[in-house]
């Protein structure tokens, strides 16, 4: 007996080590979807390098607030956005102006401390060296500072800070006013150098200055006054300024039209990156279909589709079949199935693998009554045979798209990957691996790591992973996905579950001592449940309730035999 507590006492002290500390918190709350749900199709196979990271189906897009970072996923955007702008100033005051010096004037420079350094001419020493500065001052260039010195004061005018700065500072307590007889001024003197500019390239600036102003300054006939101006200096056939879905968005937001309001914000987001999401965030879905008629061709009607797509948090194949017959070569189509792969796993596999319930946009209210859960099971289980049968929809359109666009160099790995997992969901384990087999990933790293994540989930229904050469096969490939786990979206969740599919595979042939192992490193970033106990902490507790005498012994042993490696 006394060897036996000593034994335990051993395997638990090394538990103990080995396992990740976690945060105490004062109360208890259960885990969220995004610690429960199952995603193993890398939704960055759905990004095109245009800035569409914000709309994966994540935790993030679907329950956005202020403190969990989702507005820093649109960052990158809005800097790519703005280094845009400084090409467009770099190609008109002459390619040697160094790019960086242009972001760190316009972007990078506070409103105040330009305009005091421009009025007592000490701009020399405002940012020493700096190209563009240089190129500022010079004589003929002088229409352009004169329009960056307005730019800057509307924007010191637009972000002056309503505290008083002798006052103690208290949280939520700065916040910004408006100087309206600034505004004012600013207004006139917009409408002054816009009647006055020759230049083309100054023109369009000081017309989006006045567009900008028009719209914080409101006031009656402002809409007809952003449209006007809009029209007049932009062209949307012709012009490739960032500034035009910039400015077009200001004339979308006060467009008392819904349906050519909606229009304009589809071409936004098709323009620009950094107002993608608020475009999405205005799009009006129900008036989707009398917005069509403002397209002027396919592609502009798929786009216009794809804006209401991204706002659907359900089945949405209907939806991508229709932008697909519009627009086959549109580049939402990757992210548009990639959110569909998405939504079927976290139907199909989050309970099966973590025993909890996926997220779903609809659930029946039924009354708080002693019937409440057997009519719940019911709605889960019809819900269920529902969400199988439209995985194998979906999975039919995409093998017929894999077999049309199959020499598609750019398409048609994401496509063999996306029918490879459809099938491993479907459990057609044989198709699928001999899918995957078939396909060429090249020097993509993406489709590489992808393609290693499915074949360790199709290795365990295909062969004895207890077998040494079988589990040299899922170490080679764990050690890829390892390896490149930064491509990833969420590289530490998205490890925790992959462990978590190779302790249940592990499981499934007894082998008690590796799954509890796999689970205590999925259990850092993953939450299960099942009948008897909530874990989401180590793996004592997996042993503690699955583990026989005989298990923990063999644990002791691999245990000691490391430690004797060591």
């Amino acid at each position: 007996m006394k060897d036996l507590f000593l034994r335990c006492a051993l395997i638990i002290s090394v538990l103990v080590a080995i396992t990740p500390c976690n945060r105490i918190h004062s109360c208890f709350s259960e885990p969220g979807w995004g610690d429960t749900r199952m995603v193993f199709f890398n939704p960055e196979l759905g990004e095109d390098s245009t800035g569409l990271k914000p709309f994966f189906y994540s935790y993030y897009y679907l329950f956005p607030n202020d403190y969990d970072g989702y507005t820093s996923l649109g960052q990158d955007n809005t800097i790519n956005d703005y280094r845009r702008n400084c090409r467009e100033w770099q190609a008109y005051l002459g390619g040697k102006i160094d790019l960086e010096d242009i972001y760190k004037v316009i972007y990078g420079s506070s409103a105040d401390s330009f305009a005091t350094a421009l009025k007592t001419q000490t701009l020399g020493d405002f940012l020493p060296g700096n190209t563009f500065l240089k190129a500022l001052q010079k004589p003929a260039n002088a229409a352009a500072l004169k329009y960056l010195d307005f730019a800057k004061r509307f924007e010191f005018q637009q972000f002056e800070s309503a505290s008083d700065p002798w006052e103690e500072p208290r949280y939520y307590q700065n916040g910004f006013r408006q100087d309206s007889v600034m505004l004012d001024r600013l207004a006139q003197k917009s409408v002054q150098e816009l009647e006055k500019a020759s230049d083309p390239f100054l023109r369009q600036r000081w017309a989006y200055q006045r567009i900008n102003i028009l719209y914080y300054k409101g006031g009656k006939g402002v809409p007809d006054s952003l449209s006007q101006t809009f029209a007049k200096y932009f062209d949307l056939k012709r012009d490739k300024t960032v500034l035009l879905p910039w400015a077009l968005l200001k004339v979308a937001e006060l467009n008392p039209n819904l349906e050519m309001a909606n229009y304009q914000l589809a071409l936004v987001f098709e323009r620009c990156q950094s107002k993608r999401l608020r475009a999405i965030q205005l799009f009006a879905s129900k008036s989707t279909e009398k917005t069509l008629p403002y397209a002027r061709n396919g592609q502009e009607k798929s786009t216009i589709l794809t804006l209401r797509a991204i706002q659907n948090p359900g089945r949405g194949l209907s939806e991508l079949k229709r932008i697909a017959r519009l627009d086959p070569k549109s580049a939402y189509l990757p992210l548009l199935l990639t959110r569909e792969i998405n939504k079927v796993e976290d139907w199909l596999l989050t309970r099966k693998m973590t025993g909890q319930e996926a997220w779903h946009s609809f659930e029946p209210d039924y009354d708080w009554d002693e019937n409440y859960d057997r009519k719940m099971d019911r709605w889960r289980r019809i819900n269920a045979e529902k969400d199988r049968q439209y995985l194998h929809e979906l999975r039919s359109v995409v093998a017929q798209m894999a077999a049309k666009l199959q020499r598609k160099p750019k398409l048609a790995p994401f496509l063999q990957l996306a029918l490879a997992h459809l099938y491993y969901m479907e459990q057609r384990y044989p198709d699928a691996w001999r899918t995957l087999q078939a396909m060429r990933t090249g020097n993509n790293a993406h489709w590489q790591l992808q393609k290693n994540i499915q074949e360790l989930l199709l290795l365990p229904q295909q062969a004895d992973v207890r077998r040494p050469a079988v589990q040299a096969s899922l170490y080679k490939r764990l050690h890829h996905i390892r390896e490149n786990a930064m491509l990833l979206s969420e590289p530490a969740r998205q490890l925790s579950r992959i462990y978590l599919a190779l302790s249940h595979a592990f499981l499934a042939k007894n082998d008690i001592v590796t799954a509890g192992l796999f689970f205590g490193r999925a259990s850092r970033h993953t939450a299960t449940r099942v009948e008897e106990w909530w874990t989401s902490a180590d793996a004592i507790g997996f042993y503690d309730n699955l583990a026989s005498m005989k298990d923990l012994e063999a644990l002791e042993r691999l245990l000691q035999k490391k430690k004797n490696a060591l």
